[in-house]
């Protein structure tokens, strides 16, 4: 099905004006998606034809809701711009209107963040806390200037084009084109700002085995990385056993190491302490929206603590994880499998990342015993285990319910950090890994 984006464009200047149709409502674009093509990225794509080339502020997808006409699947999204550049002229039917004239009204799925970005506009509210620095006026030059400036500290050739390719609630993403070459741009939001320092060290501790870093500042958690020549393995079955021979080849790489990870800012999460942590969370207002009844809570909590026990009777020793191991964060290459986005990065149980990357096909179950399988094999061959001796001897439902109990947790940290209006853009992970642990847990 055709995925298309109905871009409202807030687009104001900096004497409290924004642009309307003579409707009096935001001016719209529509644009259709192509192949693994971010809204970000269509909306850079779409703007130069009327004259605008970024950057953006915010962009927000109303995912609630679709229309669906002809096989195309259409879904509204809020894009605010940085101001339109100087001498822009505005095509035929828009005009500037004061900001304190009525509010133009918006899709349902996106009143809430337009009226709160028109509140800021008007000066009648202040920037958030919560706001991510790439939503903040001036970020889009101030990420340039410093891209440009390690570029010629590293003596390489000067950026030719720096595009916007995801923006979002947790990270920009943006590509970076050079006469000679490309490179990858990338900027967290607070709980995983540590992300540049961790993957600055982890190539230096084990150097070819992921993304080449470029440079890193640590403090605003910006990376610069080099291009991968390589496609990203998705829903292809075939690359799923090289990916896990590489995590725990990394996995190796860093033995020792974890001392100058842990100054780079990698937690260490026990999954001793998940029972009392989730207890704590199905407190939270994120959590008790679930609507569990305290009888259901207490199963919960005891199936978790069996889990856990049962896991750490093993003996398998906490390592090194992905924590968000996926076949999107995979990429095939000439060279091997190579993993990106560290973001979720810490020391824990290596089962947390079997389940991320089967969360991807939860609707195949025999390709997910099959992940499984691969998932032990891997672990079995690379580190010289008989079978049956390590994570193998547990039934797949004690594992999954303290991978859904430690992912719930992760995603209650995310939410918890981002803007109101932005956490449906990850609520579904709470839903799905907390699925894991409600159902390995009988009634």
């Amino acid at each position: 099905m055709v995925q298309r984006r109905r871009l409202r464009l807030l687009i104001p200047d900096r004497e409290r004006q924004s642009i309307l149709t003579s409707a009096g409502e935001l001016p719209s674009l529509d644009v259709d998606l192509s192949e693994r093509e971010t809204t970000t990225a269509a909306a850079w794509r779409v703007l130069p034809s009327v004259g605008l080339s970024g950057p953006v502020l915010d962009c927000f997808v109303d995912q609630s809701r679709a229309s669906v006409d002809d096989d195309v699947e259409v879904h509204a999204a809020l894009v605010e711009l940085d101001g339109p550049p100087d001498g822009w002229v505005a095509p035929g039917g828009w005009e500037w209107a004061p900001l304190r004239g009525p509010a133009p009204r918006v899709d349902p799925g996106l009143e809430s963040g337009f009226n709160e970005r028109i509140a800021e506009l008007r000066g009648d509210r202040p920037v958030p806390e919560l706001r991510v620095p790439w939503g903040r006026e001036g970020w889009y030059e101030r990420a340039s200037d410093w891209i440009a400036t390690v570029l010629r500290a590293e003596g390489r050739p000067a950026p030719t084009e720096i595009v916007q390719v995801r923006h979002w609630g947790i990270s920009a993403v943006m590509r970076v084109d050079t006469a000679a070459d490309r490179y990858w741009f990338k900027a967290s939001f607070g709980p995983f700002r540590r992300e540049a320092a961790i993957t600055a060290a982890l190539d230096r501790a084990a150097p070819g085995e992921i993304t080449r870093v470029v440079a890193a500042d640590e403090e605003r958690g910006w990376l610069l990385l080099e291009d991968i020549d390589g496609v990203v393995v998705g829903e292809d079955p075939a690359p799923t056993r090289a990916a896990f021979d590489h995590l725990v080849d990394v996995q190796l790489a860093l033995a020792g190491r974890e001392e100058e990870l842990r100054a780079a800012g990698c937690p260490r999460r026990p999954i001793s302490e998940l029972p009392d942590l989730l207890r704590v969370a199905l407190d939270t207002p994120l959590l008790r929206a679930l609507d569990f009844t305290p009888r259901r809570i207490e199963q919960l909590i005891a199936r978790l603590t069996e889990a856990v026990d049962a896991v750490q009777a093993v003996g398998v020793p906490d390592t090194f994880v992905h924590g968000d191991f996926h076949p999107g964060n995979a990429m095939a290459t000439p060279d091997g499998i190579r993993i990106f986005d560290w973001s979720d990065a810490a020391y824990t149980n290596p089962l947390v990342d079997v389940a991320t990357w089967a969360s991807w096909f939860h609707d195949d179950q025999p390709r997910v015993e099959s992940i499984y399988r691969t998932f032990h094999d891997a672990r079995a061959e690379k580190l010289g285990d008989p079978p049956g001796t390590g994570l193998d001897r547990l039934d797949r439902g004690t594992l999954e319910a303290v991978a859904g109990a430690y992912h719930t947790l992760s995603y209650v940290g995310i939410l918890g950090a981002l803007e109101p209006h932005r956490r449906a853009e990850h609520a579904e992970g709470i839903n799905e890994f907390f699925t894991l642990l409600d159902s390995a847990t009988p009634p």
